[in-house]
C-alpha cells in the first residue's frame, strides 16, 4: 500500500515539475544573432526546437550587399592577377583581363560599361541567392554525415544551423575583401597563407590551400562541431568528426575552384600549340 502510495506521489511530483517547468522558448532576432557569438551551444540548443533561418539569411544578404564595392576591387585586383600568371607560363593572356583594359584604353566605353554593370549585378544576385545555396549544399553534406553516425538531427535543423554559421563566413568574406581593398595586395591576411606562403600566388595548390585556413574558416568549423553535438547529441568524438569533415571538405572546394581554372588554361594552351 505505501509503495503504491509513493508511486503516486512520484507521478504527481514529476507531472507537477513538467507542468511548471518552462518550456524552451523560442530566441528572438536580436538574442539568435548575438548567441552566434556569444552563446553558440544555447544557440543550436534553439535550434534544435525552432529551425529557423529568415533572420540569419537577411543579415547575410546586407552584409554581402555591403561588401560589394570591396568584392569588385578584389575581382578586379584577381583578374590582374590571374593575367600575369597566364602571361608568365604561356606567354599570352588567357583571362581575358587584355582584352577589357583594351576596351577602356580604345575608347569602348559602352561595351566596357555593360562588363561592369553585369559584374555588378551578378554579383549582387550571388550575395543574394549565394547564401541558401551554401546553406543547403551544406546542410545536405552535414545530415549524410550525421546519419552514417547514426546521428538524429533532421535536415531542416542543419539547415537552419548552417544559414546562421554562414553569418561568420559573410562576416569573413566582407574583412577580407575590405582588407585587400584597402591595402592593395592580393592575400588574405586573416589566412595561414599570410604567415607561411606571402610570397604565394593562386596557380600554387598549397597556397590555397593555405588560404582557405582563416580565423573565420576555423570558426565556422568550432560551430559546426557544437551543432552536431547539440543537434544530435553526439559524444565529442563523434560531434569532432563531423567537424573535420566539413572543414576539409571546405578546402578541398577552395582548392579545386582555383585549380579548375588553370586545368581549363592547359587545355586551351594545348589546343591552341602554346
Amino acid at each position: 500500500m505505501n509503495e503504491n502510495n509513493n508511486d503516486n506521489n512520484n507521478e504527481q511530483y514529476e507531472e507537477l515539475t513538467r507542468t511548471i517547468e518552462p518550456e524552451a522558448l523560442k530566441m528572438g532576432a536580436v538574442q539568435r544573432i548575438v548567441s552566434i557569438f556569444t552563446a553558440p551551444t544555447a544557440l543550436m540548443q534553439n535550434i534544435k526546437t525552432y529551425p529557423v533561418i529568415l533572420v540569419p539569411y537577411l543579415l547575410c544578404v546586407i552584409i554581402g550587399l555591403a561588401s560589394i564595392p570591396a568584392s569588385l576591387q578584389w575581382t578586379d585586383m584577381y583578374m590582374r592577377e590571374l593575367s600575369h600568371i597566364s602571361l608568365e607560363l604561356y606567354g599570352v593572356d588567357l583571362s581575358g583581363w587584355t582584352d577589357l583594359q583594351a576596351m577602356d584604353v580604345y575608347g569602348d566605353f559602352e561595351m566596357a560599361g555593360i562588363v561592369d554593370i553585369v559584374a555588378t549585378v551578378g554579383l549582387g544576385f550571388g550575395m543574394i541567392v549565394g547564401p541558401l545555396f551554401a546553406a543547403l549544399i551544406g546542410a545536405v553534406l552535414l545530415i549524410v554525415v550525421s546519419k552514417i553516425l547514426r546521428g538524429s538531427s533532421r535536415i531542416g535543423q542543419w539547415f537552419s544551423a548552417y544559414m546562421h554559421i554562414y553569418v561568420i563566413t559573410a562576416i569573413g568574406g566582407f574583412v577580407t575583401y575590405a582588407l585587400i581593398a584597402a591595402t592593395g595586395n592580393f592575400l588574405d591576411m586573416t589566412s595561414l597563407a599570410a604567415l607561411l606562403m606571402p610570397g604565394g600566388n593562386v596557380s600554387m595548390p598549397m597556397f590555397n590551400a593555405l588560404s582557405a585556413v582563416t580565423i573565420f574558416s576555423v570558426w565556422n568549423t568550432v560551430l559546426v562541431y557544437i551543432a552536431a553535438k547539440e543537434l544530435n547529441d553526439f559524444p565529442a568524438w563523434k560531434a569532432g568528426v563531423v567537424g573535420l569533415l566539413n572543414f576539409v571538405f571546405g578546402i578541398g572546394i577552395y582548392v579545386a575552384t582555383f585549380a579548375f581554372t588553370f586545368i581549363m588554361w592547359d587545355f586551351s594552351a594545348r589546343a591552341l600549340g602554346l
